[in-house]
C-alpha cells in the first residue's frame, strides 16, 4: 500500500471518461500542471454501456477538502463523464497457522478461506490491524491494494 507522505489518509477518487488517448493525456496533464498530490493511479477499460470508455482510480495524498476541490476540477474536463469519491479497500491473501476467524471478527474485516489461503478484505487500516494481530503466525502473504470501489455501487471497483 502506498504510504502517505503527509501523514493524512489517502483519498480515492474515480474518474470515468471517454475520448481515448487524447482524453487520458488531458487528464494526466491536469494532474501534473495543478500539482495534485497523486500517490497512486490505476487505469482500466470501462465495460458495458460506454464502448471506448476508461476509468481512472486516483489516490490523492491530501486532506478531504483539497481532494474535493481536485475532484471538482477534474470533473470539469470536457471528456470526463463522472468524477467522485470512491471507497478504498485492501485485499490480502494470507497463509497462516493461527486462528484467523477470531482475529478477522475482532478487527472488523471480511475474510474467508479458499483452498488453504485466507482472503481478507476491508478498510486498509483494518486489514493492517488484522495482519499485525496475526503477527508471526503469517507463513506467506500477498497484499493487493488499495483498490477502489465506487460509492453506492455494489460489486464495483477496479
Amino acid at each position: 500500500m502506498p504510504e502517505s507522505a503527509t501523514g493524512v489518509a489517502l483519498n480515492t477518487i474515480e474518474v470515468r471518461f471517454s475520448g481515448g488517448m487524447l482524453a487520458l493525456n488531458r487528464l494526466l496533464m491536469t494532474l501534473q500542471n495543478k500539482r495534485m498530490p497523486v500517490a497512486g493511479f490505476t487505469l482500466a477499460r470501462e465495460a458495458g454501456d460506454q464502448p471506448g470508455g476508461m476509468r481512472a482510480t486516483i489516490l490523492l495524498d491530501c486532506p478531504p477538502e483539497p481532494a474535493l476541490r481536485y475532484t471538482a476540477l477534474i470533473s470539469s474536463l470536457e471528456d470526463v463523464s463522472e468524477a467522485g469519491p470512491a471507497e478504498t479497500i485492501e485485499v490480502a491473501l494470507v497463509e497462516t497457522s493461527k486462528d484467523w476467524r477470531t482475529t478477522a471478527e475482532s478487527t472488523g474485516i471480511e475474510a474467508h478461506e479458499d483452498d488453504g489461503t485466507v482472503v481478507a478484505s476491508g478498510d486498509p487500516e483494518k486489514v493492517e490491524g488484522f495482519l499485525a494481530a496475526l503477527g508471526d503466525g503469517v507463513e506467506d502473504m500477498v497484499r493487493l491494494g488499495p483498490l477502489a470501489r465506487p460509492e453506492g455501487e455494489a460489486g464495483g471497483g477496479v
